[in-house]
């Protein structure tokens, strides 16, 4: 996943369309893991908040052995 997304553009990005089922099976499992932060941790409910790969998400990508490809095949960077 390369730079800064949105929440809509993550769950197209995995092709998913229920807001709070992406959040509470995929959202905040990430952000609790350090998988991914947020652009403004500060304010979690601002209508320009975007989320980014931490250094632990980008290990974890090249760990799981997905390089260019997310779990299921879903492309994350790009």
């Amino acid at each position: 996943m390369d730079g800064d997304k949105t929440v809509t553009e993550l769950m197209a990005l995995l092709d998913l369309k229920g807001r709070r089922n992406f959040k509470y099976t995929y959202l905040d499992p990430a952000l609790n893991a350090k998988l991914i932060e947020m652009t403004q941790p500060d304010s979690p409910n601002s209508p320009t908040q975007k989320y980014r790969l931490t250094p632990a998400g980008q290990q974890f990508i090249k760990v799981i052995g997905a390089g260019d490809q997310g779990v299921g095949g879903v492309f994350l960077n790009g």
